[in-house]
């Protein structure tokens, strides 16, 4: 038989009797009962984990950017340099050569 989403069921759970406690305590802090409480806490989680994802996402993409405008201006310093257009970056200094740092 399918179940509709939306569709509450019981689920019986064995835990420590220390969790028991936190979870009592932490229900009657939040003026719930410990059921809602620990569905409230499920809920969180489940959140949580998806925004964890998608910050991930982000932060793998603006990785990817980054070093894909990073290349493309090295590319273009490149070119202009071959061109003739600038000169290198940091160019030799024939003075320095012969000194020790």
């Amino acid at each position: 038989m399918v179940r509709k989403p939306t569709e509450e069921v019981q689920l019986k759970l064995r835990f420590e009797e220390r969790l028991r406690r936190l979870l009592e305590r932490a229900a009657e802090d939040n003026n719930r009962s410990m059921n809602a409480e620990i569905v409230h806490r499920l809920e969180e989680s489940f959140k949580r984990a998806d925004q964890e994802k998608s910050i991930d996402t982000i932060v793998q993409q603006t990785a990817l950017a980054t070093a894909a405008a990073t290349a493309m201006t090295t590319r273009m310093e490149i070119i202009k340099f071959l061109q003739g257009e600038t000169q290198p970056a940091n160019p030799p200094n024939p003075e320095q050569k012969d000194k020790a740092p």
